[in-house]
């Protein structure tokens, strides 16, 4: 199918592996935020015996986050590099640093974007 719109097999890897590599990214930050907050518990569980639904639902969410941020690593770079291993594990090393910090990437992408609308909305108000 992606032969079809003219995708060579190097960006077809490039599409699979970057989403790959930002959500084995944004896993190993949610493993390590969630190992440090909660190491041991009160009773004195390890870690995993403590593991509740919410954590998963949490750690679902980051790894998800990852995903999409290594998947749109990859769209800025399809077609764009010389079809070298050197390129390639450049962007995938790109989409595994993106994956890792994509929750704070995009609570901060949405701050700036609820800032700009709110500022715009108060020069309407103005007016």
């Amino acid at each position: 199918m992606l032969e079809t719109i003219n995708l060579s097999e190097f960006d077809q890897l490039l599409l699979i592996l970057s989403p790959v590599m930002g959500f084995f990214g944004a896993t190993t930050r949610a493993l390590i935020l969630e190992g440090d907050l909660k190491t041991y518990s009160k009773e004195g569980k390890k870690f995993l015996e403590s593991f509740t639904y919410k954590d998963f639902q949490w750690m679902t969410y980051h790894a998800f986050i990852g995903a999409i941020t290594g998947l749109l690593i990859a769209l800025l770079f399809i077609g764009g590099l010389k079809e070298e291993i050197s390129s390639f594990g450049r962007v995938l090393a790109i989409a595994l640093i993106a994956g890792y910090s994509s929750p704070g990437l995009w609570m901060r992408q949405e701050k700036i974007i609820d800032d700009i609308i709110e500022k715009k909305l108060k020069e309407i108000n103005k007016n």
